[in-house]
C-alpha cells in the first residue's frame, strides 16, 4: 500500500466514476432507476469494503475503480429520482438540492477524510462509506419497493465502451507511473502504451 500514490488512486477513482455515466442510463431503461440506484449503493459498500480490508495495492486499486464507478451510476439516478418525486413547481429547487448534495464529498468529505486519517486510520474513511452506502439503499429501497417503472430498451456501444476504457486507463498509468518506473524502461508501460496504440484507432472505427 506504500507504493500507492495519492494521485494514481485519486485518478483510478476519478476515471471509474467517469465510465459509470454512461452505464446509468442504460440500467436505468432496463431495470428502472432506483432498482439500480439501489444496487449501485450496495455495490458502492462491498466496493468500500474492500478498499478498507486490503493490505495490497492489487486488492485496493480495484476497489478503488468500483467506488467511483458506483458512484458514477448514482449520480444521475439521484438526479433523475429526485425529479421523479418532487412537484412540477419544486423541480428547480430539486436540482438545486441535488447540485449541493452531489459535491458534498468532495467538500466536507475532504476535511473528514483528514480527520479520520489523523486520530483514527485511513481505512475508517472507508468503513464509514460502508455504513452510508447500506443505509442509503436500504431507505430508498424501503420507501420505493414496489414502484413501476416503464422498460426502456436502447442501444449500448459495448465494444466502443471496451475501448474508451483500455484507452482511459491505458493513458493514464502510463502518465501516472512513469515518473516512478523510468518511463519506458517499464516492460509494463511499454504494453500498455502498445495496447493503447492498437485500440485508439481501433475506437475511432
Amino acid at each position: 500500500m506504500t507504493s500507492c500514490s495519492n494521485s494514481v488512486c485519486t485518478t483510478d477513482h476519478m476515471v471509474g466514476l467517469a465510465l459509470g455515466l454512461p452505464f446509468a442510463r442504460w440500467f436505468s431503461g432496463r431495470f428502472g432507476d432506483y432498482r439500480v440506484y439501489v444496487v449501485a449503493f450496495l455495490l458502492y459498500a462491498c466496493a468500500a469494503w474492500t478498499c478498507a480490508a486490503s493490505e495490497t495495492l492489487w486488492m485496493f486499486l480495484p476497489g478503488r475503480i468500483a467506488l467511483g464507478f458506483a458512484g458514477g451510476v448514482t449520480l444521475p439516478l439521484a438526479q433523475s429520482l429526485a425529479l421523479w418525486e418532487f412537484p412540477e413547481r419544486r423541480r428547480s429547487w430539486a436540482v438545486g438540492l441535488w447540485g449541493v448534495l452531489s459535491m458534498t464529498p468532495l467538500t466536507i468529505g475532504v476535511f473528514l477524510g483528514g480527520w479520520f486519517a489523523e486520530f483514527m486510520s485511513w481505512r475508517w474513511v472507508f468503513y464509514t462509506n460502508v455504513v452510508v452506502g447500506m443505509l442509503v439503499a436500504a431507505l430508498v429501497g424501503a420507501l420505493l419497493h414496489g414502484r413501476g417503472f416503464s422498460v426502456r430498451i436502447v442501444r449500448f456501444a459495448f465494444v466502443g465502451v471496451a475501448l474508451l476504457t483500455v484507452i482511459v486507463y491505458g493513458v493514464q498509468t502510463v502518465l501516472n507511473m512513469s515518473n516512478d518506473f523510468d518511463w519506458f524502461a517499464s516492460p509494463i508501460l511499454v504494453t500498455a502504451l502498445i495496447v493503447v496504440e492498437i485500440a485508439m484507432p481501433a475506437f475511432v472505427i
